[in-house]
């Protein structure tokens, strides 16, 4: 695992995504929860305390706090509600959590060009999500 004070922190701001209509959709997610996550511009700080790592997620509907000692398996809620077990690990600069389900949910959390990007991937759909600094 790599060494989380070289891994990505700061607060960053949603400014585009590419493919998060289908990724939703592949999530489960009707037509009138695709369009609330649209029209949601969330804020995403994430922060290395000693051994740990929080990610919150804001937004005018919703604040999630996800906490997570890496390597080790947590609880986290999702934004529509859902309680998944999930693992956080880094390594080369980014930070990865993988929902554990059917099948498994990868975010990949990464700096590239100044920016927050974050993969999502289920299954076979991914998106991209790119956030800018706050």
């Amino acid at each position: 695992m790599a060494d989380l004070d070289t891994q990505p922190t700061g607060t960053f701001t949603l400014v585009s995504d590419d493919n998060y209509d289908e990724y939703l959709r592949a999530r489960g997610a009707d037509a009138v929860m695709i369009e609330l996550a649209r029209s949601v511009k969330p804020t995403v700080t994430i922060a290395v305390e000693g051994g740990s790592v929080r990610f919150t997620v804001g937004s005018a509907v919703k604040t999630l706090v996800w906490e997570f000692t890496p390597g080790q398996e947590q609880q986290i809620e999702l934004m529509n509600g859902t309680s998944v077990k999930a693992v956080l690990t880094s390594e080369r600069g980014q930070w990865i959590i993988r929902e554990l389900g059917s099948p498994d949910t990868v975010q990949v959390w990464e700096m590239a060009d100044g920016e927050l990007r974050s993969t999502l991937t289920y299954g076979d759909v991914g998106c991209v999500r790119t956030y800018a600094a706050a």
